[in-house]
């Protein structure tokens, strides 16, 4: 029954657990697999893990049940101290899209599951906000690379979340100076919004980023600014 979201997401939490590595001895232990066979099986990475996180977290908050799968988001935790986003593809400069996309996944695991449970994972969270803030990218308007601008809309939207969070307004500069730089990319070819998927990414992750970020810190300016935007959409 399609119509049913909250059976459906009781079937996911269950999928979910399912894809997760269990054996204890497994060097991949308590990390999500990429997907249910083959090749696709023994891909593990954090950023599946942590989004796994959030959806236990969503979970819990909507059934006030924060032990069902609290075992599940221990061992993935697990995972994720084992293979900290901020180091994911570390020392490749051409994969830096993927430690900053994997770092504001770790902002969105992070923040939920401290509002659920406690706040012993903020360390965790303090390092993928840190590493964002600090070595994003500046991006050009006509530029070849066409994922980091989507890349950056994410982790710039989640970094002011997180910088409320921590009110911390040294984080929230750093997402506003990112979103702007979103922004600028966006202006320059708003066609490159449409029919743009990369990779995990698409060109909504990138407006979602300026409206999370730029919106939450000034709400009339960037109300304005999406407005004109969507009548040229």
């Amino acid at each position: 029954d399609f119509d049913n979201y909250i059976g459906q997401l009781q079937l996911i939490v269950d999928f979910l657990d399912s894809l997760q590595e269990h054996d204890p001895e497994h060097a991949q232990f308590g990390g999500m697999h990429e997907g249910e066979t083959g090749n696709l099986w023994a891909i593990v990475e954090t950023d599946n893990t942590q989004e796994a996180i959030r959806v236990w977290c969503e979970y819990a908050a909507f059934f006030e049940d924060t032990e069902s799968y609290s075992q599940n988001i221990a061992d993935a935790w697990t995972y994720c101290d084992n293979h900290p986003a901020w180091e994911e593809a570390l020392g490749n400069p051409d994969a830096l899209y993927y430690s900053l996309h994997n770092s504001g996944w770790g902002l969105i695991a992070e923040m939920r599951y401290r509002e659920l449970y406690d706040d012993s994972r903020r360390e965790y969270s303090l390092n993928c906000a840190d590493h964002i803030a600090e070595d994003a990218p500046n991006i050009e308007v006509d530029q070849e690379d066409r994922l980091m601008p989507l890349v950056l809309g994410l982790a710039s939207g989640t970094l002011y979340e997180y910088g409320i969070l921590e009110d911390s307004e040294e984080y929230r500069n750093a997402a506003v100076r990112i979103a702007e730089n979103v922004q600028t990319w966006i202006d320059h070819d708003l066609e490159r919004l449409h029919h743009n998927e990369i990779w995990a990414m698409c060109g909504g992750t990138a407006m979602w980023g300026v409206l999370r970020a730029l919106g939450k810190n000034d709400s009339a300016a960037t109300a304005n600014w999406a407005n004109a935007r969507l009548e040229e959409m």
